[in-house]
């Protein structure tokens, strides 16, 4: 399922929030408050950086975020050092960071 990155009315949550909060409630997941703060901010489809070290997101916060990464098209680098992430769950990003073809750097360090 592909994201939509539009403008958004100033009352309205970007398509990414909802779209992650939608993949949390399937998963039984507790949203990220780092992840929800980023976003909300409506410019998070121009993001290139994100850096989510030492958060522990597990491997369903992993999941979460493998099926929101369709919806930042311009992502180029991602952080994900010290989150317990299972062998499972780097190969679930590592295809997921595959199909997103701007993703040049992907940091996995200090991981389970």
């Amino acid at each position: 399922m592909q994201c939509q990155v539009q403008a958004t009315p100033q009352h309205a949550d970007p398509p990414i929030l909802l779209r992650y909060h939608a993949e949390c409630k399937h998963l039984g997941y507790k949203a990220n408050s780092t992840l929800v703060a980023l976003f909300s901010d409506p410019a998070v489809g121009c993001v290139e950086h994100i850096n989510l070290a030492d958060n522990y997101l597990g491997d369903v916060g992993c999941a979460v975020l493998c099926a929101v990464l369709p919806c930042l098209p311009c992502l180029r680098q991602l952080n994900l050092s010290g989150n317990g992430l299972s062998n499972d769950a780097v190969t679930s990003l590592v295809a997921a960071c595959n199909a997103h073809p701007q993703i040049s750097h992907l940091d996995l360090s200090t991981n389970i």
